[in-house]
């Protein structure tokens, strides 16, 4: 009896953690080719992040990085659109995911959630509305805390010129 119920439950662990991905899936492959949308996908996208991120100590960072979803939509108006977003960030809630940030103000809002397992994050998600445009991005990996840091500390240093002046 305790083997079928351990054997049961990992089978439901393992739906569980599908089910986060496929909320993310469907969306993405339910926008695809809409001609209001454009779509980025990349697949162990590190070489592309090294350039970005500063070559400098983040090759082990961008390694951990195994993949990366955007796609900005251009009928931020569309009510069916809005509703699917919508809906998107509820089942993700539902599945896990946290809520690091909602902000919303005249009519804008972010909102930026995460999904961790032992402490490292797995998946994060954006959602970006505005008056205009909407944007999903998500991006997969097994990222630390540590390794945030060094993202923040990246983009600091590169926001700075030669001087220490912000850009």
């Amino acid at each position: 009896m305790k083997k079928i119920f351990f054997l049961s439950l990992l089978g439901l662990i393992g739906t569980a953690a599908r089910a986060q991905d496929h909320y993310l899936d469907e969306f993405f492959s339910r926008h695809q080719g809409e001609s209001q949308a454009v779509n980025l996908t990349l697949d162990h996208p590190g070489g592309i992040l090294s350039g970005l991120l500063g070559a400098q100590g983040n090759g082990d960072l961008t390694s951990k990085i195994t993949g990366i979803h955007l796609v900005v939509f251009s009928n931020a108006g569309d009510k069916a659109l809005n509703d699917d977003v919508a809906l998107l960030s509820a089942n993700l809630q539902r599945d896990h995911f946290d809520d690091l940030m909602s902000v919303r103000k005249q009519g804008n809002m972010v909102h930026f959630l995460a999904r961790s397992e032992a402490g490292n994050i797995k998946d994060m998600v954006l959602v970006v509305q505005g008056e205009d445009e909407i944007v999903v991005a998500s991006m997969r990996g097994d990222i630390t805390q540590k390794d945030l840091e060094r993202i923040g500390s990246s983009i600091h240093s590169s926001s700075r010129d030669s001087s220490g002046q912000a850009q």
